[in-house]
């Protein structure tokens, strides 16, 4: 059904922005302790892994509305035919 589809993605898309905004603050609370070793294996940890994590996300997202919409114009054809 399209709304579990829906559902999958709103959860992923979620997950993604509360950990981006957790990484955020933590950079923010190491920046402001003066942790600079901490600070900059954070950011490179972000630029890698972050990324990573993000492109995969959109790709299943992609995937998943494509999935939907196969699923929907098969579903038309068998009630046109």
């Amino acid at each position: 059904p399209t709304w579990v589809v829906a559902a999958v993605c709103l959860v992923i898309v979620s997950v993604s922005l509360a950990a981006e905004r957790f990484l955020h603050y933590l950079g923010k609370a190491l920046k402001h302790k003066q942790q600079k070793t901490l600070y900059s294996a954070l950011q490179r940890l972000k630029e890698g892994k972050i990324q990573e994590y993000c492109c995969v996300n959109l790709s299943i997202g992609i995937i998943a509305c494509l999935i939907n919409r196969t699923i929907q114009l098969r579903l038309l054809l068998i009630t046109l035919s």
